[in-house]
């Protein structure tokens, strides 16, 4: 028994040791760089950070690519406000006529963080007409629209207290489904909605797409990317194996291409990068060739993750990830 104890201990501590002297070489292992020269086109992940976007852009701009493509899963039918903000409906735009409307219905729920649900306040045109608390059940908030003024131009559905608590992994959002003005439905994913971020004063806005290449797409024609040069790709929504179906969908745009395109460079976030680069060369046939670009936020976190708790359950995340990407996919 104590030969056991013992060798356990001794097992433990070397792991430890083994662990941590792998650490920084293991972020890199994850973080893996190997652009292609002379790629013709800059594919990338439609989920990634502005900053990323910005890397993208620049990347786009310094080599010689013929095109970008930005890809993405659909996105669920609700809207997930996930900042503070409005998500603004232009009823204007969205019917033929404007009739005057005697009631609104707002179908919506909430995530709580600290103890508290998402709240909504519901504006029309300029007038509020209340505000309300959610849960994390869909329902119909009801409110009467005021008589005698001028047609409906926009409903405004403001998300008024965003907040999280990491350390419980909380996070507070705010889920829109549709409106129901009388008998006419107008859902969240509409070509007649945007969100409006912060004060809700247009200087920060973005349409709301079916995924998130759309958004993505709108931040790198705002980096000087020309819009005739961006092609997105909305891969059929899953909730689970979404890097590999996005994957797929982009090898299925590739064979319908005339182009001849033969190498490709990924961008992605970091951590990411090993995973979704396996992922990519697994969907895509040759003789197409695929390179990787990680974008690292802060060369010190790639030394130091572990010294942090976020950036620790991060890397242990990917790594699980990646792992389970190598048991599904690589010995298929």
């Amino acid at each position: 028994m104590l030969k056991k104890i013992l060798f356990s201990s001794i097992f433990l501590v070397g792991a430890v040791i083994l662990g941590r002297l792998l650490a920084p070489s293991w972020y890199h292992f994850l973080a893996v760089n190997q652009p292609l020269a002379n790629a013709e086109v800059l594919l990338v992940e439609g989920w990634v950070t502005d900053r990323t976007l910005k890397l993208a852009a620049q990347e786009f701009k310094e080599k010689n690519y013929k095109k970008m493509v930005i890809a993405s899963i659909h996105l669920p039918d609700v809207y997930r406000a996930h900042s503070r903000g409005g998500l603004v409906f232009e009823i204007d735009k969205a019917l033929d006529s404007i009739p005057h409307f005697d009631t609104l219905q707002v179908y919506a729920y909430g995530s709580q963080a600290n103890g508290q649900y998402a709240q909504m306040r519901v504006i029309a045109g300029n007038d509020t007409l209340g505000e309300v608390t959610t849960d994390d059940q869909l329902k119909a908030y009801a409110f009467l629209l005021k008589k005698g003024v001028s047609p409906l131009q926009q409903i405004t559905l403001e998300f008024t207290n965003d907040a999280s608590a990491y350390e419980n992994d909380e996070d507070r959002d705010l889920y829109i489904q549709s409106i129901q003005l009388d008998q006419t439905f107008i859902p969240s994913r509409s070509p007649f909605a945007y969100y409006d971020f912060g004060k809700i004063d247009g200087s920060k806005t973005e349409r709301v797409f079916d995924s998130r290449a759309g958004s993505s797409a709108e931040v790198l024609i705002a980096e000087g990317i020309p819009a005739h040069l961006i092609h997105t790709i909305d891969a059929p929504r899953v909730s689970i194996n979404k890097t590999y179906t996005t994957a797929e969908a982009v090898a299925k745009w590739l064979k319908e291409e005339d182009d001849n395109l033969r190498k490709i460079n990924l961008i992605t976030e970091s951590t990411h990068a090993r995973r979704s680069w396996m992922l990519y060369k697994k969907a895509i046939p040759k003789p197409v060739e695929v390179g990787v670009i990680a974008s690292i936020r802060n060369p010190n976190i790639a030394d130091n993750w572990w010294k942090s708790n976020g950036n620790r359950r991060y890397v242990v995340s990917q790594t699980v990830k990646f792992w389970y990407a190598v048991a599904t996919y690589l010995f298929v």
